[in-house]
């Protein structure tokens, strides 16, 4: 058998069992995003009918980023590896669409997979695919295909994108509200404590005079009793004097005590000097 027929019967074989042919890797990149297309390169989906394509980059990209060429393209969902098809319950001639100008123009299946018209360009739903991944990571390939044909999901010719679904049954944290604790008891606010005055007088202990007395137990200051509130005009005058004369008498009883020893010392000594003679 030689080489030409050889060829012949594998690629008839090939043709027989529905294969494509693999087209050249397109230039530019698949992006996912969201439904509005403002998310660049979005990574986080809650659902699979979250998930949207285009064909460039969002408005929100950098301006370098690349378009897909125009033309047609089919795409397929699977897991990180690539070895499951999220996508294989969908014939593939479903899951093909049309770029045009690096936006969406056309789809093969507008039911399941609509185009959104928004203001970074037409979009495209990826979703509704089989959510069965074990970590919650999927893959999206996009390849070239002429219309009509058989794609080939080859890695050389393969644009991807990885993103990720809410894993089912996964709760939503959200703090709770928060409330600051209540003091059922009141509490009066603080007062400025008013100035404590003091004075002595020579020989006599010093005395506090404050105009406040301690907190009552309802927690209200009261007036407090001095002498400068209670007594009459020129009561205080009057107290200050009676010490004065107070102190003044017993100066003088001191200094008579001291003349007293004085004298009984000069005369015990008198009485001494005679007592030698």
């Amino acid at each position: 058998m030689n080489r030409l027929t050889r060829a012949a019967i594998v690629g008839g074989m090939t043709l027989a069992l529905g294969g494509g042919t693999a087209l050249a890797a397109p230039s530019g990149a698949a992006w996912t995003t969201n439904a509005d297309g403002s998310a660049v390169n979005a990574n986080h989906y809650a659902a699979s009918t979250d998930v949207y394509l285009n064909g460039g980059p969002p408005c929100n990209a950098s301006r370098r980023s690349a378009a897909l060429p125009d033309g047609w393209y089919a795409f397929k969902v699977t897991d990180p590896s690539g070895r499951t098809d999220m996508t294989a319950a969908e014939p593939v001639a479903e899951r093909m669409f049309r770029v045009a100008g690096g936006a969406v123009a056309e789809s093969s299946d507008a039911v399941d997979h609509p185009i959104n018209a928004t203001a970074c360009g037409a979009v495209m739903r990826v979703g509704p695919f089989a959510a069965s991944s074990a970590n919650g990571q999927y893959k999206l390939h996009v390849v070239p295909v002429a219309k009509g044909g058989q794609p080939v999901f080859s890695p050389s010719a393969t644009k991807t994108d990885n993103f990720s679904l809410a894993k089912a049954g996964t709760p939503s944290f959200e703090p709770p509200p928060f409330d600051p604790p209540v003091d059922p008891t009141p509490v009066d606010p603080p007062e400025d404590t008013p100035p404590v005055k003091a004075f002595s007088l020579p020989g006599t202990p010093t005395l506090l005079i404050s105009t406040f007395a301690a907190p009552s137990q309802q927690g209200a200051r009261t007036p407090a009793t001095s002498a400068a509130a209670t007594s009459p005009p020129g009561a205080t005058a009057k107290a200050k004097a009676t010490v004065k004369a107070t102190a003044k008498a017993k100066a003088k009883a001191q200094s008579a005590a001291k003349a007293a020893a004085t004298a009984k010392a000069k005369a015990k000594a008198a009485k001494k000097a005679r007592a030698r003679r």
